[in-house]
């Protein structure tokens, strides 16, 4: 094989492998948002709004302020309130109710279980993150970047 073929064809080789890697590493960042109104949403949302409502003792509508799911994974920020859009700043027993909650959910057939939940105002997320190492890590940085954006 002559000397310029063989360079071609290690430049072409050394070309492809470095778009393979990109395309890989496109797919590691990828997420999606559940649809606002779609089943899938309804049922991740009504699932960390039992334990809430337990907790708080009242019926809450949650607002997103961050929701990203992949593969079997999703991970949620939520603020819940009142029917009239107001925060709760005390729990059922009057203690401090920080506001913000995070959970962790997994997708078991078609149902999805909470299997973290926290509204205890402390980050969670690295814990987490440790805890179960098989959700992508891109789940952690959006739902965390929600953390820093102003309500």
């Amino acid at each position: 094989m002559h000397p310029l073929t063989i360079r071609l064809w290690a430049l072409c080789s050394v070309l492809l492998l470095v778009l393979a890697a990109a395309a890989g590493a496109e797919d590691d960042n990828s997420y999606y948002v559940p649809a606002v109104g779609s089943v899938e949403r309804k049922q991740l949302l009504d699932e960390i709004r039992a334990p809430i409502e337990d907790l708080l003792g009242k019926k809450v509508k949650l607002y997103v302020r961050s929701l990203a799911a992949r593969d079997d994974y999703a991970l949620a920020l939520v603020v819940p309130q009142d029917e009239r859009g107001d925060t709760f700043a005390k729990d059922e027993q009057g203690r401090d109710f920080d506001g913000w909650v995070f959970s962790l959910l997994r997708k078991h057939g078609s149902q999805w279980r909470r299997i973290e939940i926290d509204w205890s105002g402390e980050d969670r997320l690295e814990e987490w993150q440790a805890k179960h190492p098989n959700v992508a890590r891109i789940l952690f940085l959006v739902v965390g970047v929600a953390t820093n954006a102003e309500g």
